[in-house]
């Protein structure tokens, strides 16, 4: 009876993270950190694209690429049983592979979490109404996006927010003397960052814009948008203003050059397609490795009013960038006055979010309630 009673507490510390994708593996740092902070144990089932070989879980399943999606639930479901799993969390919950494995796994006694990277979903998708009769607790990554599910009262579901701001890499910061570097991370999208508004600031401004300055776009340069984007930079004379990388970065040298640059643009202006969804219902990866790396944001005006960033962050329009980045550069104490608000922020510390993010899955936490 006793064993029996130890077997089932036990079995209630083991959570296991999905991820079918080669994508957001950056927010499997620190919930595993969270997870093993507070006593848990952590597994993982992922894609063997996401770097796993860096994760510090207990055990990790690398989900081959070539492997069908038939035969991906069937290891979910066998992976699930060998390590008594009783707390499954999907770092990208929504799509319909993870539609698949609710309906797969419908009937186990499986508690499901998962964090929403475009909260309207919830309200416009089918497919997601299907994940969500299964899932009732969703987290966010940005306060910000919590304020979307209180004004359309999204009701039957709980909402709480994390912001994955733990990476094991340190925050070592080159003196970059000769050099002021933009940091734009993240894969090189036109639909998501304004690399065709910044080519043509730099293109009217080239009198006025420091020469010090190097935007270093931490993407893969390789791919169809990426040959696109050094084409315009070729062909506007700009590549002396650029740093690109023809390859998909490793997380160290990743961290490294993050951590060494003097700013971060997330590049999101009402020039990109996609920018109203990043007002409410998204966030951009680059907001929370800024907050992780205790870099100053440089942002477009439309952000201007946001909590979230007023402390973090100098904004900008088209007009006044040049101006905002000449101030930068003959002013750095500027930027180390917001870094300092970064540092001391209640908002960033590890223990209190690891603490609100365990307490959530273990129904002690309830944020919309």
């Amino acid at each position: 009876m006793i064993e029996q009673i130890l077997r089932i507490a036990d079995r209630e510390k083991n959570v296991l993270i999905v991820e079918f994708t080669p994508s957001h593996g950056e927010l499997i740092y620190s919930q595993l950190h969270f997870l093993k902070r507070h006593g848990m144990n952590a597994f993982l089932f992922i894609h063997e694209k996401n770097n796993a070989d860096t994760f510090e879980a207990d055990s990790i399943y690398k989900i081959p690429s070539e492997l069908s999606q038939w035969n991906v639930l069937k290891k979910l479901k066998a992976y699930i049983k060998k390590n008594e799993i009783s707390k499954v969390i999907f770092n990208t919950a929504h799509g319909l592979q993870t539609r698949n494995a609710i309906l797969f796994l419908y009937f186990k006694k499986i508690e499901f979490f998962g964090i929403i990277h475009q909260a309207e979903k919830l309200l416009t998708s089918f497919t997601q109404k299907i994940i969500s009769s299964k899932i009732k607790k969703y987290f966010t990554l940005s306060d910000h996006v919590l304020k979307y599910f209180h004004k359309n009262k999204v009701e039957e579901i709980s909402f709480s927010s994390f912001y994955p701001i733990y990476f094991p890499y340190d925050h070592a910061k080159a003196e970059l003397k000769d050099k002021f570097i933009i940091c734009i991370p993240g894969g090189i999208e036109f639909a998501r960052k304004d690399y065709c508004g910044l080519i043509e600031i730099l293109k009217n401004e080239r009198e006025n814009f420091p020469r010090k300055v190097v935007f270093r776009i931490l993407g893969n340069a390789s791919t169809k948008e990426g040959r696109l984007l050094k084409e315009e930079i070729d062909k506007n004379n700009l590549v002396n203003y650029f740093e690109l990388y023809d390859e998909f970065l490793p997380n160290r040298t990743f961290f490294e050059l993050l951590n060494s640059s003097n700013v971060i643009a997330p590049l999101i202006q009402p020039g990109v397609s996609e920018y109203k969804s990043f007002l409410e219902t998204s966030i951009s990866g680059a907001f929370n490795l800024a907050f992780y790396s205790q870099k100053v944001m440089i942002m477009h005006s439309i952000f201007e009013l946001f909590e979230e960033f007023k402390d973090f962050a100098f904004f900008y329009n088209e007009k006044s960038f040049t101006d905002l980045i000449n101030k930068l550069i003959s002013a750095p104490e500027l930027i180390q006055e917001k870094e300092t608000n970064i540092i001391k922020s209640q908002k960033f510390i590890l223990k209190e979010q690891a603490s609100k993010y365990v307490s959530f899955i273990q129904d002690n936490y309830r944020e919309n309630g």
